[in-house]
């Protein structure tokens, strides 16, 4: 059995929520310990080592990154792809055109995913915090629940998350001649029962992913001749793809909204995906949880430093839900954007929650 270990926060969790807590608290001069959050072993056996999801990073991604972690090195250009535009079939049959080079924030990034966590994970540690595999080797004065979906602090103390859909996403990764390939873009496609979404990846491989709700079929496309026949349907994602050049099979992953009713409580606070998961058309998924984890780090600098811990809490939780209802509004603008099949399940569910209200999502 291994020593009892000492620190002031527990963060668990390793990823950008985790790793923008933990710089956040090191640089107040809070004592930090991060530790890996458990994955289930099958997901590691279906997505292998070379591939983790969650590759789209927002313009402006890379600035909080410097900001928050005073390093250059996470957005190296040998690493990883700049998206320089996004091309959409949204509401209309042919590609509308997002150009990110005359974005004030600069472009939107394709990231490595493995190698631009470890290099966050790196910085912090170098800041002086200490990492361990088993949480429950460390005592803490105060735990931070950065465990992404699982939110297995939350869950321990008996909290759940509610999920305000069924979204469900179908994940295959293609080898791709980088040599005869258009510039990096994204593209996003919706079709009768979903959407699609592709664009080039680091190591010369292409992403693409099947969206749709859990309950209307598409856990059946993770069948790889169903997944390429669904997509030799799609006008402008399939065109794209070498569909007998798989790396990667298909394999699901869930996608859909999040959150915690409660997030934070005596003793802990949760952030990033463990707090509230975003689907992944807003595309705010990373710069949330980098934005959040430095919130997250400053309530619980705080209250290590001898705020009252309830009133911390309670504006940690405010803002949080601030973001949320922010996040909503935008996402059921964009559904409700697309009208060509406002009858079909996947479309009209979701027309139907941009009538809920926004407010008080979060208590």
């Amino acid at each position: 059995m291994s020593a009892t270990r000492r620190t002031d926060v527990l963060v668990v969790g390793t990823g950008p929520a985790a790793c923008a807590t933990a710089i956040t608290l090191l640089r107040a001069g809070v004592g930090v310990t991060l530790a890996a959050a458990p994955r289930r072993a099958h997901h590691r056996r279906a997505t292998g080592a070379a591939y983790r999801a969650g590759e789209g990073a927002a313009p402006g991604t890379d600035v909080t990154v410097r900001a928050a972690f005073g390093d250059d090195t996470a957005f190296d250009d040998a690493a990883h792809l700049c998206a320089y535009a996004t091309h959409t079939a949204w509401g209309q049959s042919e590609l509308a055109t997002t150009d990110h080079m005359f974005n004030p924030f600069g472009t939107a990034w394709l990231l490595d995913r493995t190698a631009f966590d470890t290099r966050l994970l790196e910085v912090v540690v170098a800041a002086g915090a200490r990492v361990v595999d088993d949480a429950r080797t460390v005592d803490a004065r105060f735990t931070c629940d950065a465990s992404g979906r699982s939110a297995v602090v939350a869950r321990a103390r008996g909290h759940r998350a509610h999920a305000t859909d069924r979204l469900t996403a179908v994940v295959a990764v293609a080898r791709e001649d980088r040599a005869s390939a258009p510039a990096p873009a994204i593209v996003v496609e919706a079709v009768a029962d979903g959407w699609w979404y592709t664009a080039p990846i680091p190591g010369a491989r292409r992403v693409v992913v099947r969206f749709g709700d859990t309950d209307l079929g598409v856990r059946g496309a993770r069948d790889a001749a169903r997944f390429v026949d669904a997509l030799g349907r799609t006008r402008h994602v399939g065109p794209l793809v070498d569909g007998d050049a798989w790396s990667i099979p298909p394999t699901l992953h869930a996608a859909g909204s999040t959150r915690l009713t409660t997030p934070a409580g005596p003793g802990w606070l949760a952030v990033g995906d463990a707090a509230a998961a975003f689907d992944p058309l807003s595309a705010q998924g990373i710069l949330t949880a980098l934005l959040m984890g430095r919130e997250a780090g400053r309530t619980v600098a705080a209250i290590i430093g001898g705020a009252r811990e309830p009133e911390a809490l309670a504006s940690y939780v405010a803002t949080y839900g601030e973001v949320v209802a922010q996040y909503r509004h935008e996402l059921a603008a964009a559904y409700t954007a697309e009208t060509r099949w406002a009858n079909q399940p996947f479309w009209a569910r979701r027309r139907a929650r941009s009538a809920e209200p926004y407010a008080a999502v979060m208590s």
